[in-house]
């Protein structure tokens, strides 16, 4: 708002006085809200007094200063760097406008016509402040729309005392939604008409065992374990001169390992082991088929290195198609995980996996074992599930197979041939 009155003085000025008068006048504006700021703002302090300072074991006093804390948090660098940029933009647009402006009123009054500047700026900014006023006005007000940050939903129920096993479809569908919401430190509940499930399947990652199980130890060393895609080269540490194991066949399998053969080739002093498990094989048909008319092309080439890779023999070093010749990859097909060894619960250390070799027919579990020692970190890549226990008090009708909602699930497993 304050920069919205001081862009309507400027305008005014800009009409009265001429285009620079904004400029003679700015240091006015700006010298009497440096004194308003001076007096009554009491925040933006970006050192506390000497007493404050605390020792951060070097023998000195940490530094608490804004800048320390910009360095801190990566979150408050982003949300400045936003800012920044839309002022910039912003900066451009103002730099930019006149001459647009200009134009436009000479094709429209003729070329002699003057441009009234000021007016057109002023109306412009006053838009904007309006247009800020009426939305806060409006937010505050409607009470329809809010955000809940940093918020966790620990179950959906019924309202009207409903239970799960309540079978009066009437009286369900008149019945509103009640959630339970876990935010900081507190729970709440909050009542609506219709509840949206976007949550997705990302933070529920499936286990590695046999069955679908979790694999013996596997609970233990879950701080061992990453189930998404990592960021290698921001913790490149975790993972030069250790051993990582990689379990999976799909695209994200082969694409932790391209982001791994990456890291080698950046830091040749130092060696990548990495051990590549799958369920699956290579003989007879590519462990990646080619993907006809891909919209994705970039599948393409991760198909390339995957079955080149899986060419190599089981249980050797496979440099020969890599570029990083300090890159060494294993490649066990036909296997799944039976268990986790010597894991920590703090996740320090490193772990013994026991590997069980499954059949590729009837996916029976053959007798033989591999045993892969000293593996610092296990990056399981094999998929994700929803968290049905959001929704136990809810009658859903879900799909045994993929834990969807039936009709979607049917829908999508009949357009890919399934059924």
């Amino acid at each position: 708002p304050l920069g919205g009155w001081q862009a309507l003085e400027g305008g005014a000025a800009a009409a009265g006085w001429g285009p620079r008068a904004p400029f003679l006048v700015s240091p006015v504006l700006l010298a009497a809200a440096a004194l308003v700021v001076a007096a009554c703002w009491s925040g933006n302090v970006a050192m506390p007094p000497a007493s404050d300072c605390v020792d951060d074991g070097d023998g000195g006093p940490e530094d608490p200063s804004a800048l320390a804390l910009v360095r801190s948090d990566e979150k408050i660098l982003l949300v400045g760097s936003v800012q920044f940029l839309f002022e910039t933009a912003l900066a451009v647009f103002v730099i930019q406008w006149p001459s647009a402006v200009k134009g436009a009123v000479g094709d429209f009054f003729g070329g002699g016509a003057p441009t009234p500047y000021g007016a057109v700026f002023s109306a412009f900014m006053a838009g904007c402040l309006l247009g800020s006023t009426l939305f806060a006005a409006l937010s505050a007000g409607s009470g329809r729309c809010r955000i809940l940050l940093d918020a966790r939903v620990v179950a959906i129920g019924k309202a009207h005392r409903l239970l799960k096993g309540d079978l009066d479809a009437g009286r369900r569908r008149a019945a509103s939604f009640r959630t339970l919401v876990a935010r900081d430190g507190e729970e709440s509940i909050v009542v609506s008409e219709a509840v949206v499930d976007a949550s997705g399947t990302y933070g529920h990652g499936n286990w590695l065992g046999q069955g679908g199980i979790p694999a013996l130890g596997e609970q233990r060393a879950a701080r061992h374990i990453i189930r998404t895609i990592p960021n290698v080269a921001h913790a490149a540490a975790r993972y030069l001169n250790h051993t990582t194991a990689v379990v999976g066949s799909a695209f994200s399998a082969i694409t932790t390992i391209k982001n791994l053969q990456e890291l080698a080739a950046a830091h040749p002093a130092a060696t990548v082991d990495v051990h590549w498990c799958t369920r699956r094989g290579n003989e007879g048909t590519p462990l990646y088929e080619k993907i006809d008319n891909d919209p994705l092309p970039q599948r393409a080439s991760l198909s390339q290195l995957a079955n080149s890779l899986a060419r190599s023999r089981t249980g050797e070093a496979a440099t020969a198609d890599t570029p990083a010749h300090n890159f060494r990859l294993w490649y066990h097909p036909h296997v799944q995980l039976e268990s986790i060894s010597g894991a920590e619960a703090d996740g320090t250390g490193t772990m013994d996996l026991v590997l069980s070799e499954v059949h590729e027919v009837d996916h029976t579990t053959a007798t033989a074992q591999q045993t892969i020692e000293g593996v610092r970190t296990l990056i399981a890549n094999v998929g994700f599930r929803p968290d049905t226990s959001l929704f136990r008090e809810l009658q859903v009708h879900q799909c045994y197979a993929t834990e969807g909602p039936m009709k979607l699930a049917a829908a999508l497993l009949s357009s890919a041939g399934a059924g």
